[in-house]
């Protein structure tokens, strides 16, 4: 708008005869701090969020894998613009339907939508990658319709695992690759698809390699005892462990890794678990292990595992319980450095979907 027309549209609102000395890029920078932008109302109101971000008026920022942003819209196109601090990519499910997106270095627009007739859509765009593989931020969404309100979903899972629960090599076509992006996927993980299977939200806080106590390289510095307190795993910003309904604790495979047993881990399991409780007290809690692991030092992860939940039972508290996925002599079986395949977390995903239907009421 030139100053022209905005002097009289100005005065034509009774503020420019009323405030003569100021100047109209003074009125105008007064305007845009009194009202928010496009962005802000969208991004602030027209997004469902599930897991942990770092929230800014005009940015939303993922770091934990399988971070979700829900967009609930009617028309014929929509457009997110993302910026990728590293090497991600994202799955972006339309109505149901996903499909991997691989997003640049930097800050870029893409086309999620775009179609013919106008119609509601349901997308949601979701981290693939774990947070060594950077951060992404969605600044801008754009349709040629209008946006709907977000649905609230009343069921949710959460995670708290290592490499197993971020989709570690999942995607490796043998045990002959290693930590890479193109081969991680946590879309696919056991969890993941039990949680799709049951209509439920899944929140994952997972780091390759971290352990509960110790870590696969035996430190026993930035361990899932401290980085589950922390908004995102790069930042310093403390966030309490989400509420949900059921919790799956998948720690204990670097801890016990290559013959190691870490004295103090029965205790800090117990104290993982009264957390889990505190914080989600109606949830069902699953203390898992496995398919990974020598059988001696899964063996000795199990027995640790299986200490603290009869710890927790004695203390009265009866909604915790083990489950041991089992492991397949199958090379399919198997992706990168060893860790289970799509077709193994298939399998899991079976296992624990049937575990959660067994042991609450959840109505799809």
């Amino acid at each position: 708008m030139s100053e022209t027309k905005l002097r009289k549209a100005l005065y034509n609102l009774g503020i420019w005869r009323h405030r003569p000395a100021l100047s109209v890029r003074l009125i105008i920078a007064l305007f845009a701090i009194a009202l928010p932008t496009q962005a802000q109302d969208i991004l602030s109101e027209r997004v469902r969020l599930v897991g942990r971000f770092h929230s800014e008026p005009s940015k939303i920022t993922a770091e934990w894998p399988g971070s979700l942003i829900e967009i609930r819209f009617e028309g014929t196109q929509l457009d997110v613009t993302i910026s990728d601090s590293g090497n991600n990519s994202i799955i972006v499910e339309v109505d149901g339907k996903p499909r991997l997106l691989d997003t640049q270095l930097g800050e870029h627009t893409y086309s999620i939508v775009n179609g013919e007739n106008p119609s509601n859509h349901v997308v949601r765009i979701i981290k693939r990658t774990e947070a060594a593989f950077g951060k992404i931020s969605l600044t801008r969404i754009w349709t040629d319709g209008s946006f709907m309100s977000p649905i609230r979903n009343r069921k949710k899972i959460l995670v708290l695992g290592d490499s197993i629960s971020t989709g570690y090599g999942v995607e490796g076509a043998d045990t002959n690759c290693g930590f890479e992006a193109e081969f991680e996927n946590q879309y696919l993980t056991y969890a993941a698809v039990a949680a799709r299977n049951l209509d439920a939200d899944i929140v994952t806080l997972a780091v390759s390699g971290a352990g509960l106590v110790r870590n696969y390289n035996g430190e026993t510095q930035r361990t899932m005892t401290q980085l589950l307190n922390q908004l995102l795993p790069s930042s310093s910003v403390p966030a309490p462990l989400p509420l949900a309904e059921v919790v799956v604790v998948h720690l204990g495979t670097n801890d016990f890794a290559d013959g190691a047993r870490p004295n103090d881990f029965i205790a800090a399991y117990e104290t993982l678990l009264k957390e889990v409780r505190a914080t989600s007290p109606d949830a069902m809690i699953y203390a898992t292990m496995g398919p990974m692991l020598r059988p001696e030092d899964q063996n000795a992860a199990v027995v640790a595992i299986e200490s603290a939940v009869v710890i927790r039972h004695l203390e009265g508290d009866d909604n915790v319980a083990m489950i041991r996925f089992g492991w397949q002599p199958d090379p399919e079986d198997l992706g990168c450095d060893w860790h289970p395949s799509a077709k193994a977390h298939a399998r899991m995903a079976i296992e624990l979907e049937q575990r959660i239907r067994k042991d609450i009421n959840w109505e799809n």
